[in-house]
């Protein structure tokens, strides 16, 4: 199972990605800042429309089953 986590640099988004690599994830974290705790890190600012679809279209490639 593949899960994708925003903000997972801190707060509630890093305690989600620990609860889902628990529970046997593999977790792709994002963050404006590029965070540490997932199996993926990446940095990305969601507002950058034109960066988030290049960060899609990447995944998908990558992840079949996202």
């Amino acid at each position: 199972m593949i899960a994708l986590v925003t903000g997972a640099s801190k707060g509630i988004g890093k305690a989600t990605v620990s609860l889902l690599k628990r529970e046997g994830y593999t977790v792709i974290a994002i963050s404006r800042t590029k965070p540490d705790s997932g199996d993926e890190n990446y940095a990305l600012d969601v507002a950058d429309k034109g960066k988030v679809l290049l960060f899609v279209k990447d995944i998908i490639s990558k992840y079949k089953d996202i």
